[in-house]
């Protein structure tokens, strides 16, 4: 029979914690579980789950760990990026990752707010109030060899990653696709081969190929490819993955050729494709009858149909006004002559685009200039969240690793996105708003939890980001 003291600690824990708890006995201690179930899609029946919680005295519980663990925990940002994974990502994660979505999303959650390591990860998520099982349960494993382990499966089950991609990009029109690296300072990874990269370096790199959504303007999809891999082969490969139909790739200029062409027009594809300047497809004496502005600059467009498309043909006349001059002083500094300068003229200030799309040609330029975004992602994905270079040991651990890292940089374009949508962009960045939003932390107390003091700073931004403070801040966390 237990003691008095046992069921009074145990009512009283229910209440404070407002869960399903049991005691069990064991050699004369008691200790408390939290105990639910889940449902299983293999076996497809629901089972029971016994979380560990700590251990019942009549002072209170002395919880797991205890010790280690912080009495003030990271909370605002945390718990902010944490909603934007349940309403975008979480779905999809658990959909195609049922054994490793939890993994997932705290590794993703974490790069986001700080430049985790491997083997940080699991003191860092210490410090976020996400760790209390209260919170997150089960917790997600953590610890370097469990995380290792993670990005090898990951890294070897590519259908679910393709799956994954897939359904982000269900429905979405137009995808710019392109090409960049990252160093690779892991002797032992097949897939870091010597190449070179955009500056003409010649070194171990890894490409990565993105894909990124115009419809949304945030990507929705990232691969690893072999460091010499680019262009053609990685372009034919990847379309004949992909289950999306009905897509319009945005190419960038350094990608183009004619064998892409034909490829993306025999897979049933539309493509924008800007033209280096010296393609012999180019026909600059084309009449530029349509105007229109982009931006507030003028734009001239004329068009064309050819057996390879449709050739577009854009001038900007305050660009061909200071490419003019430039040529002009060049030729005076005796770096550039007059007779080159008579055979350039007529390119300056020129874009030609080649599509098998029969659209207005503003359309057209606007596609090609919203591609501008994969530059802003490739930038924040190297410089911001740190995956500049890759230190993974093994070819399927850098698969893993930069899946972690697109589900970061989507988790980052996502909250951009917000900001967007209230018309903070341009006076709030990521940061800054993650910033502010770190400055709430939830204190543990023992006998109850609270957060700290919320900034009317805070609380603004939360407002004019569409939000309720409370679905933030929780009344019955509030002191």
């Amino acid at each position: 029979m237990e003691e008095e003291w046992v069921k009074e600690a145990l009512r009283r824990e229910r209440e404070r914690l407002g869960l399903p708890l049991e005691v069990k006995k064991l050699k004369g201690s008691y200790y408390l579980y939290s105990s639910t179930t889940r449902w299983d899609p293999v076996e497809r029946k629901a089972k029971k789950i016994s979380k560990y919680i700590g251990k019942l005295t009549p002072e209170g519980v002395l919880e797991k760990g205890k010790a280690r663990r912080f009495s003030v925990y990271e909370y605002g940002a945390a718990r902010f990026l944490h909603l934007l994974i349940q309403r975008h990502l979480h779905q999809g994660l658990e959909r195609f990752f049922y054994s490793d979505h939890r993994e997932i999303e705290a590794l993703s959650l974490m790069k986001v707010l700080a430049p985790v390591s491997m083997s940080q990860a699991s003191d860092f998520w210490s410090r976020l109030y996400l760790s209390s099982p209260l919170e997150y349960d089960p917790q997600p494993s953590l610890s370097p060899n469990s995380l290792s382990a993670m990005l090898r499966r990951l890294g070897l089950d590519l259908a679910s990653q393709y799956s994954y991609f897939s359904w982000l990009m269900e429905g979405k029109r137009f995808l710019a696709f392109d090409l960049t690296s990252v160093f690779s300072w892991s002797e032992n990874i097949r897939l870091a081969e010597k190449g070179y990269n955009p500056k003409g370096v010649y070194l171990d790199q890894v490409n990565l190929l993105l894909l990124y959504s115009l419809d949304l303007r945030e990507p929705v999809m990232l691969k690893p490819l072999p460091g010499s891999i680019r262009d053609v082969k990685a372009i034919k490969r990847e379309i004949s993955l992909l289950e999306g139909k009905n897509v319009v790739f945005v190419l960038d200029r350094g990608l183009a050729s004619y064998e892409i062409a034909k490829l993306l027009e025999e897979s049933g594809h539309g493509y924008i494709m800007p033209l280096k300047r010296n393609f012999r497809i180019i026909d600059y004496s084309l009449e530029l009858g349509e105007v229109f502005t982009y931006r507030g600059r003028g734009i001239r467009c004329g068009r064309k149909r050819t057996p390879l498309g449709y050739l577009y043909l854009f001038e900007d006349p305050k660009l061909r006004g200071e490419e003019e001059s430039l040529f002009i002083a060049a030729v005076e500094r005796g770096e550039e002559t007059g007779a080159r300068y008579r055979k350039e003229e007529k390119k300056f200030g020129k874009l030609a685009v080649l599509s098998n799309l029969d659209a207005p040609g503003r359309e057209i330029y606007s596609k090609y200039k919203e591609r501008e975004g994969v530059e802003v992602a490739f930038d924040t994905l190297k410089n911001t969240l740190d995956f500049d270079k890759v230190y993974v040991q093994s070819r399927e651990g850098v698969y893993g690793y930069f899946f972690i890292a697109f589900n970061s940089l989507l988790l980052y374009f996502k909250t951009m996105s917000m900001l967007r949508e209230a018309g903070m962009l341009e006076k709030v960045s990521v940061e800054d708003l993650l910033l502010q939003l770190s400055k709430v932390f939830l204190v543990d107390l023992g006998h109850k939890r609270v957060l700290s003091e919320i900034p009317k700073q805070v609380e603004d931004l939360v407002r004019d980001l569409g939000l309720k403070p409370s679905d933030l801040f929780p009344n019955f966390l509030r002191s």
